[in-house]
């Protein structure tokens, strides 16, 4: 697989990933699907934390303690990379994008350096037996304005070139027989290697509707606090305030010339029950 190929497949599933973080944060805005919502009721948005719940607990939960074989000093080399933030934030990164990864890289010394991509800024090739990477893409640095590339790699299994704005600026010999990005998987199986979100499709689904639930209720707290009212029989000259007749709790309408007075009535008040 060429390196054009690993950009358009990483761009394929970008859009997911993004959305799905947009649910973890709670910045996800659902389309209203009721055209008699009024205008002005449009832009509430409840929020439920349902989503990241479900990431948040298992998360939690997950403890790594060290390595039991430490023939090549990996405890030694996770301790030096601040293990504690690194393996949580691999973890919770895989949760919601099915997959995170791990760019090993040297540092001056040639001292392993290790740090976390999201599924969002990587992807590859990936070896069924060893679910290592046989090849592999990934986003180093973006511009935080526009989110273009700055610097992004392309691994191999003989090395690691670093392109700065798409030119070739550096190649790295790689002494493994896998490249030097690895993927942290949650739930793979044989027909998606690369995993499944922790935020699946039922619970983004589910999380919709609970939330369009929580918008109508608000829109009909409102009707529900001040019912609508209407007068039949008044004279076009009179005057009537609608807004103080829609607060105030005693309504005022006096009699014409003739001695003829409007009729007042109250819609029926719409009931919460439905919604709650």
């Amino acid at each position: 697989m060429s390196l054009a190929e690993l950009k358009s497949k990483l761009a394929l599933k970008q859009t997911r990933v993004a959305l799905r973080y947009k649910y973890y944060e709670g910045k996800y805005v659902i389309n209203d699907l009721s055209p008699l919502t009024p205008t002005q009721y449009r832009t509430i948005h409840g929020k439920l934390g349902w989503c990241a719940k479900a990431v948040d607990t298992l998360a939690d939960r997950l403890n790594f303690d060290e390595f039991d074989d430490d023939t090549f000093m990996l405890n030694q080399i996770y301790n030096l990379n601040n293990r504690d933030v690194l393996i949580n934030s691999a973890v919770l990164s895989a949760l919601i994008s099915s997959c995170s990864f791990i760019y090993i890289s040297g540092d001056d010394t040639d001292y392993p350096r290790l740090q976390v991509i999201d599924g969002y800024n990587a992807t590859g090739l990936i070896d069924p037996i060893t679910n290592l990477l046989i090849e592999g893409y990934a986003v180093l640095d973006r511009d935080k304005n526009t989110g273009a590339v700055i610097m992004d790699a392309y691994f191999t299994a003989d090395e690691t070139q670093i392109f700065e704005h798409g030119e070739l600026t550096q190649t790295f010999k790689n002494p493994a027989s896998y490249a030097l990005l690895v993927p942290i998987i949650y739930r793979p199986d044989a027909v998606r290697p690369f995993g499944h979100s922790r935020i699946s499709r039922a619970a983004i689904q589910l999380t919709n509707e609970a939330e369009r639930v929580l918008n109508r209720a608000s829109i009909s707290a409102d009707f529900y606090s001040t019912p609508q009212k209407y007068v039949l029989g008044m004279d076009n000259d009179a005057e009537f305030n609608n807004r103080l007749a829609t607060m105030s709790t005693f309504l005022r309408v006096d009699k014409d010339e003739d001695g003829n007075k409007p009729t007042v009535g109250q819609f029926s008040q719409q009931s919460m029950s439905p919604h709650i």
